[in-house]
């Protein structure tokens, strides 16, 4: 169950459940059900609740995986940064994911963002620096090659904006083309 601060269900809040688990969304009451690889877990697990609408988030280390968890939503981080060219130029529409890393798995926190029209992006609702895992950055832009998984600290009190600064992309120069074959060497569609 998640809850408010005050104790209060919280509704529509994301649940994800990492490594290797579901992202799903609270009920009215709080409640959440929510899938992992259990041939994973053997190493424990954690729980991550984000409500990205009022920056409220929380996260737990799951030992015992078969009991029902509770966690109260608390103040939680903003993340903000600009994706740039080599020359300092905002990059538009750049994909930036933000990941976890726990236990040598990476983990997304959930869906991605793009940057605005002068590069900037920002994520509502982080968790604060965990000792169950840290954090990792991705951006991807059309023309540029990608960033990834780039370790970042997210270190900051509750209901602080912690700016990670530039991430800047290196222009595609090159590309690369080809054909698939089949085993007999015709050529295969999709």
């Amino acid at each position: 169950m998640i809850t408010e601060t005050s104790g209060k269900p919280a509704r529509d809040v994301l649940v994800t459940i990492h490594p290797f688990g579901d992202h799903v969304y609270t009920g009215k009451e709080g409640q959440f059900v929510a899938g992992y690889d259990e041939r994973r877990a053997d190493k424990g697990l954690f729980v991550m609740a984000r409500d990205s609408k009022r920056p409220l988030a929380s996260a737990i280390r799951a030992k015992e995986i078969d009991k029902s968890l509770r966690l109260a939503l608390e103040p939680a981080l903003t993340v903000r940064g600009k994706v740039t060219d080599p020359d300092g130029i905002g990059v538009k529409a750049a994909r930036v994911s933000l990941c976890t890393t726990y236990i040598s798995c990476l983990s997304s926190i959930g869906p991605e963002v793009l940057t605005d029209s002068k590069g900037h992006f920002e994520f509502n609702a982080i968790v604060p620096k965990h000792e169950a895992f840290d954090y990792c950055i991705s951006v991807h832009a059309a023309g540029f090659g990608p960033k990834t998984y780039d370790r970042i600290s997210l270190e900051g009190r509750p209901g602080m904006t912690v700016d990670v600064g530039a991430i800047k992309l290196v222009p595609a120069d090159s590309s690369i083309s080809g054909i698939v074959v089949d085993a007999n060497g015709l050529p295969a569609a999709r």
